[in-house]
């Protein structure tokens, strides 16, 4: 074998690895979503914002009714404004999406079906975070204090004194990831 037909041999086996390599990548392709589906995602994404600004408009009505703290009706208050700015962002969106279908520009209404989706869970994130800032259903500040007899102890049956020689104490526990 000469030198030039093993050159040869060598850059057509790159060629046909390259080709290959490129190959797969070549064959991925995102699932398809009818037209008729995504105009329906499009008018389920608003009614959904309509009731979570419904709801947390009630919530707010029944926060002031009660007299809840100020802190959980400002906290209301931005989840509003949120859902809000999100509702002429959806309004925006959908219209684009019926423009870009009537057009027959396949891939912007694919971009803004999924703008559509990226908004409908940003809408349930703020419903959820709205419905946390009052009552006891979310996070309140405050502090919470325990006292331990050694009379209550017994009762439960703990009774046994923990000592330096236990196992537990100073080992430290395994890394819950591997970041750490």
């Amino acid at each position: 074998m000469t030198i030039r037909s093993f050159v040869l041999a060598l850059v057509a086996t790159l060629a046909l690895v390259e080709a290959r390599a490129q190959a797969p990548a070549a064959s991925l392709e995102l699932v398809s979503v009818s037209p008729k589906d995504q105009l329906d995602f499009g008018r389920a994404a608003l009614a959904e914002l309509d009731n979570a600004l419904k709801r947390v408009a009630r919530l707010i009505e029944e926060a002031a009714k009660e007299g809840a703290a100020p802190e959980a009706q400002q906290c209301l208050a931005k989840k509003q404004a949120s859902l809000k700015t999100l509702e002429s962002v959806t309004q925006k969106s959908n219209a684009l999406l019926k423009e870009a279908l009537a057009s027959n520009q396949t891939a912007r209404a694919d971009a803004e079906y999924r703008k559509l989706g990226v908004i409908s869970s940003k809408v349930k994130q703020f419903l959820a975070e709205a419905e946390t800032c009052v009552g006891g259903r979310g996070q309140s500040k405050g502090t919470t204090e325990v006292e331990v007899t050694s009379q209550a102890l017994a009762d439960a049956g703990d009774t046994a004194a923990l000592t330096a020689d236990d196992p537990i104490v100073g080992v430290d526990p395994p890394n819950s990831t591997p970041f750490e």
